[in-house]
């Protein structure tokens, strides 16, 4: 049998959502041939919801903290291989692209003058990244 994809439901009483689930269970066993993992959870909104790549709270979303170093881990390796000339600034700029378009949809200002702080200033000239960010002193 294999999983399903992702999916939240949210609701009030925690009661009715673990009897929801259980009625979810079976019938993705029954019809589907399908089965929750075993990350399924039914929890508070507060403690935060993780989803496709961002944690959701009630007033802000943040991107998960896997992502966040396997980012920064990234960018650190591509510029140690530009100055071996293994890759190119189109490499670089095409991960620093990709990085802002997934940063912006949280709240990530702070993590994004880190992440972009991480090149040193030779690269982060040649990349112009204009308007896409605002970088303060």
């Amino acid at each position: 049998m294999a999983d399903t994809d992702d999916f939240v439901l949210l609701g009030k009483d925690k009661k009715k959502l673990h009897t929801i689930r259980q009625e979810i269970e079976i019938f993705l066993e029954d019809y589907l041939q399908l089965q929750l993992n075993n990350k399924t959870t039914v929890d508070n909104i507060w403690n935060g919801i993780d989803f496709c790549g961002y944690v959701t709270y009630p007033p802000y979303r943040k991107l998960r903290k896997s992502t966040k170093k396997k980012m920064k881990k990234k960018l650190k390796y591509l510029q140690k291989k530009y100055y071996e000339e293994e890759v190119t600034l189109e490499d670089i700029r095409a991960s620093v692209n990709s990085y802002l378009g997934i940063l912006k949809h949280c709240n990530s200002y702070n993590l994004t003058m880190s992440v972009i702080r991480k090149l040193d200033d030779h690269i982060l000239e040649q990349l112009d990244l204009g308007d896409r960010l605002e970088l303060k002193n």
